[in-house]
């Protein structure tokens, strides 16, 4: 329990974190890959219930009362009665505090997000964010899922049907140099490759290699000013599944934006991106979760504070569903 399970659960924990996968991919594959930490992760979960069955049937069997006595006054010569009641207490305060806690988190998502946010995401950013992928697996998964749905919007069915010909990047907020870049001319630009593993929150993952332009060589074109911190990737997704709920969009801050394997994706495998996927452009962080990697990208603004922009918590899965930055990875 505590010098094999417990250090196999940790170990499993952080194999599935894509920043940690990402930085250290030949760790990932060694442990198996995220699959296997999962599986592995989710068996030596029920390891740890059987054990606490086993051990809790084992007390009752040898006699409850004095089992307790050991377990909350420290002797089994001490009251029975009294160490029964102190420990049944102590169980019910635990699992009323988890139902409260369960309960107020279910009805009041936002606050308690945070709440938690104070301790997790200044460790969070301290062990992680200064982190970049490093992914060059060399592998191609034979089915790469697809998760939402392509825009229905009049605008994004002309352009598909023009083949993009129409289609514009906008980069502009605050920088020197506005940009408004037609498809051509981002293939014109220089283009790197890379083959990463794409994890969703929901939990699969799939193989790709993916082609486009670093974002780091677009703000050397733009020249930020000094006080942009943050790229608001505005997308043509209209949301149609949710009405009213505004335009698909993310956030990463400049630090991230300038790492390697950063980039605008416009090719997948070898081949033009296909609409699924995003065509014609698509955001990709490898070292951050697949939701973050926004799809149909169509401008670029550099802001300094996102909190004016949709509902002003970082991204359309933030604003909506209440995803947290700290849940990609970063």
């Amino acid at each position: 329990m505590v010098f094999a399970l417990a250090p196999i659960q940790i170990l499993t924990g952080l194999a599935m974190a894509p920043a940690l996968a990402a930085r250290f991919p030949k760790l990932s594959r060694a442990l198996g890959g995220h699959q296997a930490a999962r599986s592995v992760h989710f068996l030596c979960l029920l390891a740890f219930i059987v054990f606490f069955l086993v051990h809790v049937s084992m007390v009752i069997a040898h006699g409850f009362g004095a089992g307790m006595a050991r377990i909350v006054l420290g002797g089994e010569g001490r009251s029975h009665s009294i160490a029964v009641i102190v420990g049944l207490c102590g169980i019910a305060s635990v699992i009323a505090l988890n139902v409260l806690a369960t309960r107020a988190s279910l009805h009041a998502p936002l606050p308690t997000k945070r709440l938690l946010e104070i301790g997790i995401d200044p460790l969070l950013r301290l062990l992680f964010h200064h982190w970049s992928s490093r992914q060059d697996h060399g592998l191609i998964s034979r089915y790469a899922r697809v998760n939402g749905r392509p825009p229905k919007n009049e605008e994004y069915t002309r352009l598909l049907a023009a083949g993009f010909e129409d289609w514009r990047l906008r980069i502009d907020g605050l920088v020197e140099h506005p940009l408004s870049l037609s498809l051509s001319e981002l293939r014109a630009m220089p283009h790197s490759s890379q083959s990463t593993l794409h994890v969703c929150i929901q939990g699969w993952s799939y193989f790709a290699t993916w082609t486009g332009v670093p974002i780091s060589f677009l703000l050397m074109q733009v020249r930020p000013t000094p006080s942009a911190r943050y790229l608001v990737f505005h997308s043509l997704d209209e949301k149609w599944e949710r009405p009213g709920h505004g335009h698909y969009y993310e956030v990463i801050d400049v630090e991230t934006a300038c790492r390697p394997q950063v980039i605008l994706a416009d090719e997948m495998n070898g081949e033009p991106l296909a609409v699924e996927h995003g065509a014609p452009l698509r955001l990709r962080v490898e070292h951050q979760l697949g939701y973050k990697m926004a799809k149909w990208i169509h401008r670029i603004e550099l802001v300094e504070d996102f909190r004016g922009i949709g509902g002003g918590r970082g991204g359309w899965r933030d604003d909506v569903l209440d995803y947290h930055l700290s849940d990609a990875g970063i």
